[in-house]
């Protein structure tokens, strides 16, 4: 999972623009494991341009009413906003970050019940856009792989 904070006991492959954590804290193997095997929550990801981000408020007011959604509890958007200050700290420049919320409360057999929402935040390298325009084609659905079960988004990926 890249870096869990620059600088010492960094992971040998990760550059020094790419950082997790959860919650404000470096995360660990055993911290995504829910979010792995579960694959359960949603997410927002921003463009950072030297500490601020272009429709902030907009993001914060999506991921608050999705977490409200799909856990049934309040997410606190300054501890959010609170996490993406410590993770930006002394960094300047270009920026990808992706804000992850799920839950290892959750559990697959109680999924009606409110969970109490966690916040992974990865920091990496900004994105560039396409140089040349995307061309779309609608397709009808039909799943990919009869014999394969898949996570997230393989089918879409299929098509692209």
């Amino acid at each position: 999972m890249g870096n869990t904070s620059s600088g010492a006991g960094a992971s040998a492959n990760a550059s020094p623009l790419e950082k997790s954590e959860l919650n404000g804290a470096p995360v660990t193997v055993d911290d995504l494991r829910v979010l792995a095997l579960l694959n359960y929550g949603h997410f927002t990801s921003m463009q950072v341009s030297d500490g601020a981000v272009r429709g902030l408020d907009l993001h914060m007011q999506r991921i608050e009413e999705a977490t409200q959604r799909l856990f049934g509890s309040a997410l606190d958007i300054a501890a959010v906003r609170a996490h993406m200050r410590h993770i930006l700290d002394g960094e300047r420049g270009q920026f990808s970050l992706r804000l992850n919320v799920f839950s290892r409360q959750l559990q697959r057999e109680r999924m009606d019940e409110p969970a109490s929402p966690e916040v992974l935040i990865t920091l990496g390298p900004a994105r560039t856009a396409h140089v040349m325009p995307l061309r779309v084609k609608a397709f009808r659905h039909q799943r990919t792989s009869y014999r394969d079960s898949h996570a997230g988004s393989t089918g879409a990926a299929t098509y692209l």
